[in-house]
Formats: structure tokens, sequence, C-alpha cells
């Protein structure tokens, strides 16, 4: 299953002409030939948008849930544009944007080693499902594209300078 919408958003920093690269996600599902099979896709509980402060490190939390009990894995991947095809510089060092420095843990936790450029940012995370068998390996049974908004501002706070003697 995928969407494709040409209207992604002007000025990503990490993508060159972005509003003329369309916005593209995914999602497969592997068929079981064990009809008996049910599974419900991972339930994403954090929305694709998040804010950050130029020079602060960012964190964000997929809040991944699966209901059936599966295995979650998450990997970066490049995003994505017409019809699927990677857009092989969302994580580089061109311009001095600096999303070399993006990673994701196994919990599904994305961190950003201090932006250093304000702006919009596009960055998109594959997530795997994996179920056990009765011989307890796993194996996939279904895979998500998601593809994530991160703005940074100028938020810093910078603290009054307050004289002992006043």
């Amino acid at each position: 299953l995928s969407m494709m919408d040409y209207n992604r958003n002007e000025g990503v920093k990490n993508i060159a002409n972005s509003v003329g690269v369309p916005f593209y996600i995914e999602s497969h599902i592997y068929v079981s030939s064990d009809s008996r099979v049910e599974n419900s896709s991972p339930m994403l509980l954090n929305p694709p948008t998040d804010f950050g402060c130029i020079y602060t490190p960012f964190i964000h939390s997929l809040g991944a849930y699966d209901s059936d009990g599966d295995s979650l894995s998450y990997r970066l991947v490049n995003c994505r544009g017409l019809d699927g095809s990677e857009l092989e510089n969302t994580y580089n060092k061109d311009y001095n944007l600096d999303t070399s420095h993006i990673s994701i843990d196994s919990l599904g936790t994305i961190t950003w080693d201090s932006p250093n450029i304000i702006g919009e940012f596009n960055i998109a995370v594959e997530i795997t499902e994996y179920r056990k068998d009765t011989h307890g390996k796993y194996y996939p049974i279904g895979k998500i594209l998601r593809d994530m908004q991160i703005d940074i501002t100028d938020c810093r706070n910078d603290p009054p300078v307050i004289n002992a003697g006043d």
C-alpha cells in the first residue's frame, strides 16, 4: 500500500527543490498461507511532526506500539519521492546541514545531535514488524515507511544577567 502527494512543503532544507518532489509513504503487508494468522499493523502514537531548537539535541519517540505483541525494529532510510524513488541526500553534510548526526535506537527514539541550521527538515524511518514462530525463529510480517517533518527554530533561552550590586 502506498500514497504519493505532489504537495511536499516548499523550502525543506535537506531536499533540493522540495516543492517539486512528491511526498511518498508506504506499508508492506506480508500475507501468510495460514489464513488463521491475524495481524494488526503497529500504531505510531506520536505525530509525524516535531519541533527542535538550534544547537540543542533533538529527541523524538515514534511511540510505536504493536497490539499483537510483535517485535518492532527501526532504521533510518532516505525519504522517498516520485513513485517511491529514494532521495539519496536525506542524510548528508551538503550545505553544512549536518543531518548526518541523526540516529534511531532499538526503541524507536530519534536523536539529532545539535542541529546547526534553522528550518524544516524531512527524515524517514522504516519500521519492520516481526513475529516469532513455534520454533523460536522471527520472521517479518509487515513494514511501514514513515516520513517525518522536523522544524528547527531559534528557541534559545538567554537568561538575564543580574548584577549583585544593583
